[in-house]
């Protein structure tokens, strides 16, 4: 059995996020041979930047980036590769690049499909306030996560996971599902099966999906807090001031929602079931400070 394999994506497994690639690393050190690391990003220092990139020119894997994919069809043709593996790589995978790979190609997904499909699983779960999620190892057909599974592999979740810590929970519980069954998927002794259920799909967020309403009541608020965090980032305007919400906890207290005030000392803004204190903050072009910092150099602007 051939452990030559080809790599799409970046292992970023939600918006704005650091990795790991722990995936990428596990491969390598289970010895499976990475033969190219193939990813969507298009300028050279978007490239470069990137932590899977770093890792794979330290491991000497060659690293390349197609306008079209279509077009890389004969040159991905001749590495001559069964098995390609896929995590995040951002783009739809034309049939004709499905078909260069007799095994097909491998995708790892963050839930529990067919519930998420689509390119904000992770971000959609926290938004819901999903009690669980997961992992999913499918073969990848041509319409989004609709492939069958080979496996999947649930997690509990604690309910306060910010996205970066969701992601780098299930990253790392990819790695050991994938590990373990990948002889056994190359080899055809683990068949997929067609996904069961109806499906839900998530959508692209936006820099405006940040922006907050303080009609909503304090667990809206404060899971889009841990979903949107690093990116889009919570935030709303304040005496025109752009301000980013970093930290907040919630009391109960009624008010007008959207209303400001101090509140023993700190920034307090009302939402429809309470008054929610801002811990930190980023003011736009400013750097990170506490809410009592913010309220001793901008309170006479802001009121």
């Amino acid at each position: 059995m051939s452990k030559k394999i080809i790599f799409f994506g970046n292992e970023k497994l939600a918006t704005g996020i650091s990795t790991k690639a722990e995936i990428f690393s596990g491969l390598i050190e289970a010895n499976y041979q990475i033969q190219s690391l193939i990813i969507s990003q298009k300028t050279s220092k978007a490239i470069e930047e990137l932590e899977i990139v770093k890792l794979a020119r330290k491991h000497h894997i060659d690293v390349r980036s197609y306008n079209s994919l279509k077009e890389a069809t004969d040159e991905l043709s001749k590495f001559k590769i069964d098995t390609a593996i896929l995590v995040a790589y951002g783009k739809i995978i034309p049939k004709e690049t499905l078909d260069i790979f007799k095994n097909g190609i491998i995708n790892i997904h963050p839930s529990l499909l067919p519930k998420h499909r689509g390119p904000t699983p992770i971000e959609s779960t926290i938004l819901n306030g999903d009690k669980k999620t997961g992992i999913s190892i499918i073969k990848l057909d041509q319409d989004m996560d609709s492939g069958p599974i080979y496996i999947q592999q649930e997690l509990t979740l604690q309910g306060h996971e910010t996205k970066q810590q969701l992601a780098d929970q299930l990253d790392l519980l990819a790695k050991q599902l994938l590990i373990a069954n990948l002889d056994g998927i190359i080899s055809g002794n683990i068949q997929p099966h067609d996904q069961i259920g109806e499906p839900s799909y998530d959508k692209l967020l936006s820099k405006n999906d940040g922006r907050i309403n303080w009609q909503d009541n304090w667990i809206t608020i404060e899971r889009k807090l841990r979903a949107f965090s690093n990116w889009p980032r919570l935030r709303f305007n304040l005496s025109g001031l752009d301000i980013v919400i970093l930290n907040a906890h919630f009391i109960q207290k009624i008010g007008p929602p959207g209303k400001h005030v101090i509140h023993e000392g700190d920034l307090g803004i009302f939402c429809n079931d309470g008054l929610v204190i801002v811990d930190s903050l980023l003011p736009v072009g400013r750097g990170t400070m506490s809410g009592k910092d913010f309220l001793i150099g901008y309170k006479n602007k802001i009121f």
